[in-house]
Formats: C-alpha cells, structure tokens, sequence
C-alpha cells in the first residue's frame, strides 16, 4: 500500500462523481497487489474533508463547474443561522445524494442520465456525520472541515445548510485531507501533482507492507504455526480457543508466526465461527503460495526414502 496526495484540474472517484475546473486536493490510500483485499476496508474508513460552501448560488451539478439553476441573495450574515444549519447536519442523517453522482439508477450510472437530461430519481440514505467544524467565514462563502462516514456526499451537505438557511448553496472547493489515519500532509504521502511523471522504480521504496495497513485498520489478530496456516491457506478451518467467546462474524487476521518478510506476514482475514473456529474469507495469495511452498517441503522431507 502506498499514501498519494493528487493535486487535478478533474477528478473521477468510484462512489463518488467529483468534477472541479478549480483546484481540488484530496489524500488516497493507493492498495496494490494482495492489499487489494483490503480495500473495502479502507474505503469504509473515515475521511476528513475541508470544503467552502458558496451561499447564494446553486448549480445542477451541486459544485462550481455546473449550471448555475437558481440565484438568491443570501442576505446579510446570519452567524447563528448558519450554526444552526450547520448543526443540522451532524450525526446520523437522512441524505439525498446529488443526481450527478455514480449511483447507479436501472444499471446506468445517474449522471450519465443526468447529462443527458432525463429525469433521475434516487432515494435518500442513512449517513454519518461526525463532525462539522467552522473554520473560516467570508460572506457568503463558509469554510468547513467535515469528518463522515462512507457515502457521505459533501455537495449534498452544501446544498442542505443552504436549505437549512432557506437559500440556494453549492460547493465551491473541497479538499480531502484524511482517510482514517491517512493524512494528506503526513511525512510519507506521496505527492503527485498534475502532469507530474511517477517513475516505475521509485515505487517499490514507496510501498508498505500489508502489517502497516492491518495495524492502521485495528483489526484484531491471531498468529499461526505452519500447519495450522496451511489449512487456512487451503480454505479450511482451525480452531483456536482464544476466541471461542468471541460473537460469530467477528473479523481476525490471521498472521504467520516467522514470516520471511514483511510482505509476508499476513495471510488470510477469517471470520469468527461458534465455537472459536476460525474460517478463511480472504486470503492473500503471496503469502499463501509461500505457506503451501514450504509445507510441502516439509512434508517432502520428513518422507522416508525408499
């Protein structure tokens, strides 16, 4: 896995239609290889964000670079309004997600049908808002630093404090400056500018092992000898008493005990069974090629010969 911090005029992100001609800065958490597996996990972590709300206009697209669909005079400023709009979109909210976005709506994608001007319906869904802080006002713009669970969507959050306000609202910039303990300015974020060339052989001295994703995440986990990791390798189960307490579905991370290598210490993410068995849900192949490369050696050599 390796931190990225990209700097572009237009940004595409699965779960997310973000489109700004103006600067947009946000922190990704890039996973490659077997931390592939992982990226559900990642992706449901928390984000912090930075935004400047624009009071007064409202665009189809919910940010600067749509059509400008209704113009109102914001008034003068109101600063417990905007308290109270902003307070309004704390916890767990009913959100209505942007008809430009990559929801999908009868399989295609509602901002396709958007631009081409058909009529998109979409649902409104639970979201979480941890925290909305205010960090700058220049009427009639108001910048704020949004921490939110997945799925939140920040134009929606623009144009519901401007609801709150009784006045049309769009986002105007937005920078992303954390996913979970991945912070856009930390020492070893990679940033990548645009235009800028990534060289191949740099890449390697920018990756980091799965463990660091696995401790970052603060999954609990289990280590293995080579037998019982090679039945995990192979998909079976082990049973190990330790977590027999434990709720069924819980999530352990099952690691080898003497790993040749960093990049292979973490084998597999098992799922808690009654009774403390622990079954594979996603292996990583690495390490799982290795587990079976040496038990069978093992076993090769313990063989009498004929």
């Amino acid at each position: 896995m390796l931190r990225a911090r990209f700097c572009a005029d237009v940004l595409f992100g699965k779960g997310d239609f973000v489109m700004m001609r103006k600067l947009v800065l946000l922190v990704l958490a890039v996973v490659v290889g077997n931390a592939t597996r992982l990226s559900s996990y990642i992706m449901n972590m928390p984000k912090t964000y930075e935004a400047v709300v624009c009071l007064g206009t409202q665009t189809d697209t919910l940010d600067s670079t749509g059509t400008i669909v209704e113009q109102k005079d914001p008034g003068p400023y109101r600063p417990f309004a905007i308290l109270d709009a902003v307070e309004s979109q704390k916890g767990l909210i009913e959100q209505m997600p942007p008809v430009f976005s990559a929801l999908k709506v009868q399989g295609q994608r509602a901002y396709k049908l958007a631009r081409q001007g058909e009529e998109v319906s979409l649902e409104p869904r639970q979201v979480m808002v941890y925290g909305i802080d205010l960090i700058a006002i220049r009427w009639p713009l108001v910048s704020l630093r949004i921490r939110c669970g997945s799925g939140t969507y920040i134009r929606s959050i623009a144009r519901d404090i401007g609801a709150a306000m009784n006045i049309p609202a769009s986002l105007q910039t937005l920078r992303r400056t954390s996913v979970g303990p991945y912070q856009a300015d930390a020492r070893d974020t990679l940033r990548i500018d645009r235009g800028m060339t990534l060289h191949p052989e740099t890449i390697p001295s920018l990756v980091q092992p799965i463990r660091s994703v696995i401790d970052d995440l603060q999954l609990p986990q289990v280590n293995l000898d080579l037998k019982d990791a090679y039945l995990i390798a192979t998909g079976r189960t082990v049973q190990r008493a330790e977590w027999s307490e434990s709720p069924p579905g819980t999530e352990v991370v099952a690691m080898l005990n003497e790993a040749p290598s960093p990049f292979l210490e973490v084998l597999a993410v098992t799922e808690v069974q009654v009774g403390g068995w622990l079954k594979p849900r996603a292996v990583f192949s690495a390490t799982r090629e290795w587990v079976e490369e040496q038990y069978n050696a093992l076993n090769t050599e313990a063989q009498p010969s004929s």
